[in-house]
């Protein structure tokens, strides 16, 4: 046995090393730890680029296939790592080989070391398809590797893997990723598609191994599959989506398409199959329904393509051919869904098939929705179908009998019942319950909805017969104060359901009539009556098991309700109103208003212990409280003011056991309801309680008392973010800010210093300081006599320092060091960054009057960002964002600061800014905001330089120079290697600091020119020295902005010049 270090600097292996490298490579997916540390540790050098031979040697020589599978994911690494440094014709050498290697070994090779090798030889077909047109042969050759069903097997692989890496952009720009699969798309997507077509045509009549058969048309029809789902417009679709909308193919597939035996394969692969092929071939059909309708070349042919489509539908309809398999059943009714979606009804009802379809759709949605335990995906697809067919009825003709108004409401309530019946089986934990996946059940209930309209009288009597009984049962349960047992909790989650089902009715109106209206104040007063009777029981039980659904079904309900009935425009004289004052007093909306206010005071009662329905009614009152109408009319009503005066624990004691952010939203709401109409006049009583808080912690005699009230310092810097955050306006502002300086920062401050390593304290009280010295909408500016601006600062400084002093000297933890440590740093950043930019502090007079303020924030903020490791800065993108505009609004107001830094402390930021120039691709706002920052640095340095009257700061900008060495003139490199090797989006944006630095720099720059120039062959120098004198064209040795402009104009044309040079020259 050798050691790792022989391995990996051998030119070539002998047996030995070879059989060491292939034992390494099988305890790579040892589970072992030591043993799978080990072997990384011994194989890492193999994934760089002069260990390319040694991958191609174990690739060649190697028969295990655990070796083959690391050789291959290394050369893959090598090749899209370092593409631009390998030349094309090395590349298809590279390409050829793998491809012979298939050839020879192919079926012979493990399949998970030959998925690898496809998938290698795959990548570098698209990274080199629109360098050289011999990439562009692969498909060809692919198709030659025939004469077997093994053979035929791996060529239909290849394609398989071909056309997903061509849908990937990894390796390639952006730019460079849609062009080559605009090309693929355009030279081998429709071949590779008749390709698997083909194969299913000759399996209909082959005559081969059970095996080998399954094996070629579940590749045939992945490969299909592959092909229509294809991103034909480049937009860069979520795979995870569920729907992806129409499959717009281009007018070369059109004949293929039309071809009735095309589609009619897919209906019979599907008949004569089983899972998972027959749900492969589903999966097509629902991708052949997808299929633009305008491609059809005449009215007719999209006709018979539609015919064919619902009669293969009918038939499987009738037959029930598969549909006992869930992910047949599943898929099936994604192609129902789809079919709709792509296809007006008008066209589906002049089928001459219509009728029976319908029918048969109709049964088997009932069908569906009777099964027990019907997955929740399924039953959204069907009630698409449906939801999109009653909505389409509007625009049909009325000669054409359509059939949806007969079955629409039967569905509805064939939907509600099995909804309700499920319910035992449900509790009795046999299946999931529907009413825990919020975002799924308000899916369904936006859709099924609309069904009832079809005939809402009817509806709503259907559903005041069930809801009556229950809500009676209900009443007789809270009244008698009855034990809760299964039956009541079983009640409890049906009468769940129909208030949800009725709040989904009454939101999905699309327009208002006095039918409707009264029908709508009917089951209104039903939910409100259950509503009222229900808080009863809360103010006596409080929550309870099996009431949390029915508390989420109310708060749904009240949010449906107040969007119809409370919104911005009021309706008092709607017949629901009538409705309520019969039944429950309700006269007009304010009325209705109290009741909900009523319904959220109670809830943060009573509801206390359970944290969802908390979360949710303090939503429902921000919503509420957040809109323009819902806030005037709360503020005229005395619940409102009462809340106003009394929202501290004593009265809503959830405010003991919620979470911060709970408490933040909470007092928001108080906050938006008190100044988004100036009812200041009310702020000493509601900022009472928070005094009498802070008066507690001033009272602390000891250092030990004020320690041992760390949990309430928390709540309420908690409660004080909530309130400054809410505030809109200097008024606003200004009563907060009186009411919390000089008195109560100091203790602020004192805390900042006491608990620096504590991150639930620190965390939310730096958030605090964010918010309060931000500027949002103008509302500190201060009056011109007014030194609040330069106090405020001044506050802001002794936190800062006094947290980043100590923080800086803590050990990094080890667990969790972003909620630890760099979310407070990020706090940090964001305080200075909103300081500065708040425009409301002249930080001239620090520096004037001798005060340390300034300069110490940005000692401390320096010191702590700094002392973030580069490639962790990176990795959290809110920390990376927040560093990178703190460190651009202080380039440009205070770039003499950046300037005095230490050389080794300056290094390292320029290095993070290259590191951030360089993100054009993953993050375009961070590479500009780069841009900018290294454009106001180097403009200053050279205006300084040239200029005689501050002969002290020019000097510090030489030696800031010359200590750097080439540090800033090797970005010239990175420049000129980020706009001509690849078409970055924000060319503009690098263009600026691009036009800075061949000003500072004009040797560097000349020396660069000269070195491209010279590496292209002697026929082209003359075109490329060309295209440089181009780019300096009518631009002066200014940093005037014309000249910038010019610049950036003659930098698009140089790019686009070059580009096409070195292509011409590959």
């Amino acid at each position: 046995s050798i050691g790792a270090q022989q391995v990996s600097r051998c030119t070539r292996m002998t047996p030995e090393q070879l059989y060491t490298f292939e034992d390494y490579s099988c305890k790579i997916c040892s589970s072992n730890i030591d043993e799978r540390t080990t072997a990384e540790k011994a194989l890492s050098s193999f994934q760089t680029l002069q260990y390319l031979p040694q991958c191609q040697f174990v690739l060649e020589n190697s028969s295990s296939p655990y070796a083959l599978f690391y050789a291959s994911g290394s050369l893959m690494k090598i090749m899209t790592a370092n593409w631009r440094s390998i030349d094309n014709q090395r590349s298809i050498e590279i390409r050829n080989w793998l491809f012979r290697l298939l050839a020879n070994k192919g079926p012979t090779i493990s399949s998970f070391a030959l998925s690898s090798l496809i998938q290698l030889v795959s990548r570098i077909t698209r990274l080199g398809w629109i360098e050289e047109p011999q990439f562009q042969d692969f498909p060809a050759m692919v198709s030659q590797l025939t004469g077997s069903a093994d053979m035929c097997h791996l060529s239909l692989q290849i394609f398989i893997a071909l056309v997903q890496e061509m849908s990937q952009s990894v390796g390639q720009s952006l730019t460079q990723h849609r062009k080559t699969a605009v090309s693929f798309k355009d030279k081998s997507l429709l071949s590779i598609f008749q390709t698997g077509v083909t194969t299913l045509h000759q399996l209909k009549t082959s005559l081969q191994d059970a095996r080998q058969f399954d094996q070629l048309r579940s590749d045939s029809l992945e490969i299909v599959s592959r092909c229509l789902s294809f991103d034909f417009l480049n937009s860069q679709l979520d795979e995870s989506s569920e729907d992806f909308g129409t499959i717009p193919l281009p007018s070369s597939w059109r004949l293929t398409i039309e071809d009735p035996a095309t589609l009619q394969l897919f209906f019979d692969t599907y008949s004569s199959s089983q899972p998972p092929c027959s749900t492969k071939a589903m999966e097509c059909l629902v991708h052949f329904a997808s299929i633009r309708r305008s491609l059809f070349s005449l009215e007719g042919e999209k006709s018979k393509f539609l015919t064919h489509l619902l009669n293969g539908i009918t038939n499987i309809l009738q037959n029930k051919i598969g549909l006992q398999d869930p992910s047949n059943h599943h898929e099936f009714c994604r192609l129902l869904a789809r079919l709709k979606s792509n296809y007006q009804l008008a066209q589906i009802v002049q089928s001459e098939n219509y009728p029976q379809w319908m029918t048969l759709v109709f049964e088997f949605t009932t069908q569906t929705f009777r099964s027990p335990g019907a997955p929740s995906n399924s039953i959204y697809y069907i009630l698409s179908l449906w939801w999109r067919l009653v909505g389409a009825t509007a625009y049909l003709r009325d000669e054409a009998p359509s059939l949806i108004e007969v079955y629409a409401p039967q569905i509805f309530e064939t939907y509600v019942s099995t909804r309700l019946n499920a319910v035992d089986a449900i509790l009795s934990g046999h299946y999931d319950d529907p009413l825990e996946e919020e975002e799924q059940l308000k899916e369904q209930l936006s859709m099924i909805a609309y069904l009832p309209r079809c005939s809402y009288q009817k509806s709503a009597v259907y559903l005041v017969s069930l809801f009556d009984p229950l809500a009676l049962n209900f009443q007789n349960y809270t009244c008698n104060s009855m034990m809760e047992t299964p039956e009541t909790k079983a009640q409890q989650c049906r009468l769940a359901w129909l208030v949800y089902i009725i709040a989904a009715s009454i939101g999905a109106r699309a327009g208002f009539s006095e039918e409707h209206d009264q029908l709508d104040g009917q089951l209104s007063s039903r939910v409100f009556q259950l509503m009222r009777l229900h808080d009863n029981s809360l103010r006596n039980k409080g929550i309870v098991s099996g009431t949390e659904n029915l508390e989420m079904a109310f708060l749904y309900f009240n949010q449906q309700f107040r969007k119809i009935f409370l919104g911005d425009q009021i309706f008092n004289s709607t017949k629901a109103y009538t409705t309520l004052v019969e039944t429950l007093g309700l006269t007009d909306h304010f009325n209705v208003l109290d009741l909900l206010m009523t319904k959220i005071e109670t809830n943060l009662k009573y509801c206390f212990a359970s944290q969802t329905i908390i979360e949710r009614t303090l939503q429902f009152f921000h919503e509420f409280a957040s809109s323009y109408n819902g806030n005037k009319l709360l503020m005229k009503r005395e619940t409102t003011y009462q809340l106003l005066c009394y929202h501290n624990s004593e009265y809503y004691p959830f405010l003991n056991v919620c979470e911060g952010k709970l408490r933040e939203l909470f007092y928001n709401s108080l906050g938006k309801l008190l100044f988004m109409h100036d009812h200041i006049d009310r702020f000493e009583l509601f900022i009472a309680p928070f005094t009498s808080n802070f008066e507690n912690l001033l009272s602390c005699n000891s250092l030990e008392s004020f320690c041992s009230k760390k949990n309430q310092f928390v709540s309420l810097v908690h409660d004080i973010y909530g309130i400054v955050n809410s505030c809109p306006n200097r008024r606003a502002f200004s009563l907060f800010f009186e009411w919390i300086y000089p008195k109560y920062t100091p203790l602020v401050v004192k805390a900042s210093e006491l608990w620096f390593d504590d991150e639930t304290v620190m965390n939310p009280l730096l958030k605090f300081v964010s918010d309060w010295v931000n500027n949002k909408q103008g509302r500190l500016l201060f009056d011109n006599s007014s030194p609040n601006g330069i106090l405020l600062f001044r506050e802001t400084s002794k936190i800062l320092v006094g947290y980043g002093s100590r923080i800086i000297g803590m050990n990094p933890p080890t667990v969790d060091v972003y909620k630890k440590k760099y979310k407070g740093l990020r706090f940090c950043f964001m305080i200075l960054y909103n300081a500065l930019v708040g425009n409301y502090v002249n930080f001239g007079v620090f520096s004037l009057y001798g005060d340390p303020a300034l300069s110490l924030a940005f000692e401390t903020v320096f010191r702590l960002a700094f002392s973030v490791p580069q490639d962790e800065l990176l990795s959290y993108p809110k920390l990376s964002k927040s560093y990178f505009m703190m460190f651009d609004v202080i380039c440009k107001n205070h770039t003499q600061s950046l300037i005095e830094l230490d050389t080794s402390l300056f290094v390292k930021w320029i290095l993070t800014l290259k590191e951030g120039l360089a993100l054009t691709d993953i993050d375009m706002a961070t590479s500009t905001q780069c841009c900018s920052t290294l454009e106001t640095l180097i403009d200053f340095i050279y205006t300084k330089i040239n200029q005689t009257k501050d002969a002290k700061v020019a000097s510090l900008c030489n030696d800031k120079l010359r200590e750097t060495g080439d540090l800033l003139p090797n970005f010239l490199i990175a420049f000129f290697q980020l706009v001509v090797a690849e078409e970055c989006s924000n060319q503009w944006s690098l263009s600026r600091p691009m036009f800075s630095f061949i000003l500072l720099f004009p040797s560097s720059f000349e020396t660069l020119r000269d070195q491209m120039i010279r590496s292209q062959p002697s026929e082209r120098q003359n075109a490329m020295m060309e295209a440089f004198g181009q780019l300096m064209t009518d631009v002066e040795k200014n940093t005037q902005t014309k000249f910038k402009d010019k610049f950036s104009q003659n930098l698009h044309k140089f790019c686009h010049d070059v580009r096409l040079l070195l292509r011409a020259h590959t």
